[in-house]
Protein backbone atom coordinates (compact mmCIF):
# COMPACT_ATOMS: atom_id res chain seq x y z
CA UNK A 1 0.00 0.00 0.00
CA UNK A 2 3.14 2.25 1.39
CA UNK A 3 4.66 1.40 -2.58
CA UNK A 4 1.18 2.60 -4.42
CA UNK A 5 1.40 5.92 -2.34
CA UNK A 6 4.50 6.80 -2.94
CA UNK A 7 4.05 6.15 -7.10
CA UNK A 8 0.46 8.09 -6.89
CA UNK A 9 2.37 11.52 -5.13
CA UNK A 10 5.16 11.26 -7.89
CA UNK A 11 2.54 11.07 -10.58
CA UNK A 12 0.83 13.83 -9.03
CA UNK A 13 3.52 15.55 -8.61
CA UNK A 14 4.97 15.25 -12.22
CA UNK A 15 1.62 16.17 -13.27
CA UNK A 16 1.84 19.40 -11.71
CA UNK A 17 5.14 20.04 -13.27
CA UNK A 18 4.38 19.46 -16.68
CA UNK A 19 1.11 21.50 -16.61
CA UNK A 20 3.21 24.89 -15.11
CA UNK A 21 5.94 23.73 -18.15
CA UNK A 22 2.65 23.49 -20.83
CA UNK A 23 1.66 26.49 -19.40
CA UNK A 24 5.12 28.52 -19.62
CA UNK A 25 5.51 26.78 -23.42
CA UNK A 26 2.16 28.52 -24.35
CA UNK A 27 2.77 32.07 -23.59
CA UNK A 28 4.74 34.15 -26.08
CA UNK A 29 6.22 37.50 -26.17
CA UNK A 30 5.94 40.32 -29.18
CA UNK A 31 8.03 43.52 -28.43
CA UNK A 32 7.59 46.97 -29.84
CA UNK A 33 10.43 49.94 -29.40
CA UNK A 34 10.83 53.56 -30.79
CA UNK A 35 13.51 55.91 -30.24
CA UNK A 36 14.13 59.98 -29.24
CA UNK A 37 17.84 61.12 -31.44
CA UNK A 38 20.64 62.77 -29.49
CA UNK A 39 19.86 66.21 -28.94
CA UNK A 40 21.03 68.94 -27.07
CA UNK A 41 19.21 68.76 -23.28
CA UNK A 42 16.92 70.16 -21.68
CA UNK A 43 14.04 68.76 -24.10
CA UNK A 44 10.60 67.53 -23.76
CA UNK A 45 9.55 64.73 -26.77
CA UNK A 46 7.51 61.46 -27.04
CA UNK A 47 7.48 58.17 -28.11
CA UNK A 48 5.20 56.29 -29.50
CA UNK A 49 4.26 52.51 -29.40
CA UNK A 50 1.25 49.98 -30.50
CA UNK A 51 -1.24 48.70 -28.18
CA UNK A 52 -1.40 45.52 -27.97
CA UNK A 53 -4.13 43.94 -30.37
CA UNK A 54 -6.30 41.38 -28.60
CA UNK A 55 -6.92 39.67 -31.66
CA UNK A 56 -3.50 38.01 -31.11
CA UNK A 57 -4.62 36.48 -27.56
CA UNK A 58 -5.04 37.36 -23.61
CA UNK A 59 -2.55 39.67 -22.32
CA UNK A 60 -1.14 38.73 -19.50
CA UNK A 61 1.99 41.18 -18.83
CA UNK A 62 3.38 44.36 -20.12
CA UNK A 63 7.01 44.92 -19.38
CA UNK A 64 9.00 48.50 -20.15
CA UNK A 65 12.56 49.08 -20.50
CA UNK A 66 14.06 52.71 -21.15
CA UNK A 67 17.59 53.54 -22.04
CA UNK A 68 19.12 56.94 -22.14
CA UNK A 69 21.85 57.96 -23.94
CA UNK A 70 24.10 60.58 -22.98
CA UNK A 71 27.18 62.78 -23.89
CA UNK A 72 28.90 65.29 -22.35
CA UNK A 73 31.38 68.09 -24.36
CA UNK A 74 33.61 69.73 -22.25
CA UNK A 75 35.75 73.19 -23.59
CA UNK A 76 38.25 74.20 -21.08
CA UNK A 77 41.39 77.24 -20.85
CA UNK A 78 42.88 77.83 -17.92
CA UNK A 79 43.83 81.19 -17.53
CA UNK A 80 46.10 81.29 -14.36
CA UNK A 81 49.46 81.45 -15.02
CA UNK A 82 50.40 78.47 -12.63
CA UNK A 83 48.36 75.11 -13.62
CA UNK A 84 45.38 74.55 -12.14
CA UNK A 85 43.14 71.76 -10.99
CA UNK A 86 38.96 71.40 -12.15
CA UNK A 87 36.26 69.27 -11.50
CA UNK A 88 32.71 69.18 -13.49
CA UNK A 89 29.37 67.58 -11.75
CA UNK A 90 26.75 66.45 -14.06
CA UNK A 91 22.92 65.69 -12.53
CA UNK A 92 20.07 64.92 -14.26
CA UNK A 93 17.60 62.55 -15.92
CA UNK A 94 14.84 61.31 -18.11
CA UNK A 95 11.42 60.94 -17.23
CA UNK A 96 8.66 58.36 -19.31
CA UNK A 97 5.32 59.31 -18.38
CA UNK A 98 2.94 56.23 -18.23
CA UNK A 99 -0.74 56.35 -17.93
CA UNK A 100 -2.23 56.07 -14.31
CA UNK A 101 0.20 58.38 -12.92
CA UNK A 102 3.05 56.00 -13.09
CA UNK A 103 6.16 56.87 -14.96
CA UNK A 104 9.90 55.48 -15.56
CA UNK A 105 12.77 57.25 -13.91
CA UNK A 106 16.45 57.04 -14.64
CA UNK A 107 18.65 59.03 -12.74
CA UNK A 108 22.51 60.21 -14.02
CA UNK A 109 24.87 61.63 -11.77
CA UNK A 110 28.72 61.89 -12.88
CA UNK A 111 31.76 63.59 -12.30
CA UNK A 112 35.45 64.19 -13.93
CA UNK A 113 38.41 66.20 -12.98
CA UNK A 114 41.76 66.98 -14.41
CA UNK A 115 44.73 69.12 -14.14
CA UNK A 116 45.57 71.54 -16.98
CA UNK A 117 48.64 73.58 -16.81
CA UNK A 118 49.70 77.31 -16.70
CA UNK A 119 47.93 79.42 -19.74
CA UNK A 120 50.07 79.19 -22.55
CA UNK A 121 49.51 82.60 -24.02
CA UNK A 122 46.00 81.24 -27.08
CA UNK A 123 42.36 80.69 -25.98
CA UNK A 124 41.99 78.08 -28.03
CA UNK A 125 40.89 75.26 -25.89
CA UNK A 126 44.22 73.22 -26.84
CA UNK A 127 47.82 72.84 -25.43
CA UNK A 128 48.81 72.13 -22.29
CA UNK A 129 46.38 74.68 -20.69
CA UNK A 130 43.58 74.06 -22.91
CA UNK A 131 41.09 70.53 -23.31
CA UNK A 132 38.20 69.99 -25.91
CA UNK A 133 36.85 66.80 -25.56
CA UNK A 134 33.36 64.53 -25.78
CA UNK A 135 32.86 62.18 -23.37
CA UNK A 136 30.23 59.26 -23.62
CA UNK A 137 28.56 58.96 -20.34
CA UNK A 138 27.12 55.26 -19.55
CA UNK A 139 23.79 54.98 -17.51
CA UNK A 140 22.34 51.41 -16.40
CA UNK A 141 18.84 51.29 -18.46
CA UNK A 142 16.15 50.50 -16.44
CA UNK A 143 13.23 47.79 -17.11
CA UNK A 144 9.65 48.16 -15.43
CA UNK A 145 6.81 45.81 -15.29
CA UNK A 146 3.77 47.71 -15.81
CA UNK A 147 0.69 46.00 -13.37
CA UNK A 148 -2.53 47.71 -15.20
CA UNK A 149 -1.98 45.75 -18.64
CA UNK A 150 -5.72 46.64 -19.73
CA UNK A 151 -4.22 50.81 -20.67
CA UNK A 152 -2.15 49.35 -23.87
CA UNK A 153 -4.87 46.82 -25.34
CA UNK A 154 -5.97 48.57 -27.97
CA UNK A 155 -9.39 49.44 -28.57
CA UNK A 156 -9.44 49.88 -32.51
CA UNK A 157 -6.80 48.66 -35.46
CA UNK A 158 -3.68 50.27 -35.04
CA UNK A 159 -3.94 52.55 -31.85
CA UNK A 160 -0.84 53.40 -30.46
CA UNK A 161 0.24 55.03 -26.77
CA UNK A 162 2.15 57.92 -26.70
CA UNK A 163 4.62 58.43 -24.31
CA UNK A 164 6.04 61.92 -22.60
CA UNK A 165 9.74 61.90 -22.30
CA UNK A 166 11.76 64.70 -20.33
CA UNK A 167 15.16 65.19 -19.95
CA UNK A 168 16.55 67.24 -18.19
CA UNK A 169 20.09 68.14 -16.68
CA UNK A 170 22.59 70.63 -14.71
CA UNK A 171 26.04 71.05 -15.14
CA UNK A 172 28.50 72.82 -12.68
CA UNK A 173 32.41 73.04 -13.03
CA UNK A 174 34.43 73.92 -10.47
CA UNK A 175 38.18 75.16 -10.80
CA UNK A 176 41.20 76.27 -8.44
CA UNK A 177 41.53 79.80 -10.20
CA UNK A 178 40.66 81.65 -13.53
CA UNK A 179 38.99 79.16 -16.22
CA UNK A 180 37.23 79.45 -19.46
CA UNK A 181 34.64 76.87 -19.79
CA UNK A 182 32.05 75.57 -21.26
CA UNK A 183 29.71 72.12 -21.03
CA UNK A 184 27.73 70.95 -23.53
CA UNK A 185 25.13 67.38 -22.73
CA UNK A 186 23.20 65.57 -25.67
CA UNK A 187 20.63 63.15 -24.60
CA UNK A 188 18.64 60.79 -26.65
CA UNK A 189 16.56 57.94 -25.21
CA UNK A 190 15.26 54.77 -26.70
CA UNK A 191 12.00 53.03 -25.25
CA UNK A 192 10.93 49.31 -25.73
CA UNK A 193 7.68 47.61 -24.91
CA UNK A 194 6.77 43.26 -24.25
CA UNK A 195 3.46 42.18 -23.82
CA UNK A 196 3.38 38.53 -23.03
CA UNK A 197 0.09 36.89 -24.30
CA UNK A 198 -1.74 33.88 -24.05
CA UNK A 199 -2.47 33.20 -28.20
CA UNK A 200 -5.88 32.72 -29.49
CA UNK A 201 -6.24 28.59 -30.16
CA UNK A 202 -7.75 29.32 -33.44
CA UNK A 203 -4.80 32.34 -34.50
CA UNK A 204 -2.15 29.72 -32.98
CA UNK A 205 -3.47 27.03 -34.84
CA UNK A 206 -3.37 28.77 -37.90
CA UNK A 207 -7.52 28.81 -39.07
Amino acid sequence: MKHLWDILCRGSILTILLSSLLLIASAETVSYCDSIPMQLTDWNSSVSLPKFDPEMGTLTGVELKCVLNLSQGVSLENMNNNGGNFTIFINGGLLVDLPNSENISINADHSSEGELAGFDGRKDRSGPSGLNRSEVITVEPVIKNYSHIDDFIAGSADEMAILPVTATFMSKTETSGSFLSGISLMAGASVCIFYTYEPNTARKGGN
